[in-house]
């Protein structure tokens, strides 16, 4: 595998950017001469779940840049890369873009999420009202994904899981759609990585999804886990969680 394949596999898996680690890393003091590779392994493994051959491509970009040999470079080999220096922008950086929801992409995910068919307008403006709670995917400036997160603090979820209900301080994945014409593009798995990295900044160590039955392998391919069937309002629901 190529050098940039390696970083563009580590996109694919946490939705984060080359450019974007480099970045967190320099908040955390790693970008210094003095820090041990083993350190920011160990960083990567905990927060992203990075194994060491992915972890080192990213060890190498915090202390070197986008350079990289010429060994490689051309050799028409399983390794080979087409040029010495390394697109840290991301695979996807002229196209893809993930933004907290804001006032001027709040109609167009509402009206993504109405055409998805996810529930009521009046329903999805409840939730989208809650700015900070909600992210948006875009490509060239348009809606194309969105994601959030909310608290079940009305117990919906309580009379489907009884006893097993984890309380009104977890966090749920709120309203989740991606547009049909880019779905099975990858997108959908970057919106949930995005989201489990801002909810773990933010102290949560497990995120729960409420899903209809017909969702519930997608969730289960993305690293959720079934914890407990049950039924909300007559039609049937799969409870599911992935622990940080």
């Amino acid at each position: 595998m190529s050098f940039q394949a390696y970083l563009d596999n580590i996109e694919q898996k946490t939705g984060k950017t080359p450019e974007e680690f480099i970045a967190i890393a320099k908040t955390k003091g790693f970008d210094s001469p003095d820090t041990k590779a083993g350190a920011i392994i160990a960083w990567l493994k905990e927060d992203f779940d990075l194994g060491r051959g992915h972890a080192m491509a990213i060890v190498h970009i915090i202390k070197n840049g986008p350079q990289i040999s010429d060994k490689h470079v051309g050799s028409k080999g399983a390794h080979s890369d087409p040029t010495n220096k390394l697109e840290l922008k991301g695979k996807q950086s002229s196209k893809l873009q993930i933004r907290s929801l804001s006032k001027e992409t709040y109609s167009a995910a509402s009206d993504l999420l109405l055409e998805l068919g996810l529930d009521t307008r009046e329903e999805i403006n409840h939730h989208l009202d809650e700015l900070k709670k909600y992210y948006v995917a875009l490509v060239g400036g348009v809606v194309i994904g969105v994601i959030g997160w909310y608290q079940d603090n009305v117990n919906y979820a309580k009379p489907a899981m009884g006893d097993k209900f984890p309380g009104e301080e977890a966090y749920w994945v709120g309203f989740f759609g991606v547009d049909d014409k880019y779905q099975g593009q990858g997108i959908g798995s970057k919106l949930i990585n995005f989201l489990q990295q801002e909810l773990k900044a933010m102290g949560a160590v497990e995120l729960w999804v409420s899903s209809v039955q017909e969702s519930t392998t997608y969730y289960e391919a993305k690293g959720f886990e079934r914890f407990m069937s049950g039924s909300i309002s007559g039609r049937p629901r799969d409870f599911l969680v992935k622990r940080f």
